[in-house]
């Protein structure tokens, strides 16, 4: 992703406080590419975060979008306005 890469947030009970052992942690990635483009790596980063659910037993559940489609769709999707409410930007 690289110089692609825009804004990691975390969402969800890591991001409001009140997570458990069984929570996985929520990470919305932005980023400035295609459809098509994010659709090429999605794997890539689905296997990164299935090797950091095993090295330390906590499951990453990362969700990539577009930021213009983010930005666009963020008054209007519950889904986006949450994620914008309470989420925790660790990068961006």
């Amino acid at each position: 992703m690289g110089s692609k890469l825009t804004k990691v947030i975390v969402y969800g009970s890591y991001a409001r406080g009140d997570y458990n052992s069984s929570s996985d942690v929520d990470v919305m990635i932005l980023v400035k590419m295609s459809d098509n483009e994010i659709k090429k790596i999605e794997n890539q980063v689905y296997d990164l975060a299935f090797d950091i659910e095993m090295d330390t037993g906590v499951d990453i559940s990362p969700i990539i979008k577009n930021e213009e489609q983010y930005e666009y769709w963020l008054d209007t999707l519950p889904f986006y306005k949450n994620i914008h409410e309470e989420g925790v930007i660790v990068n961006g």
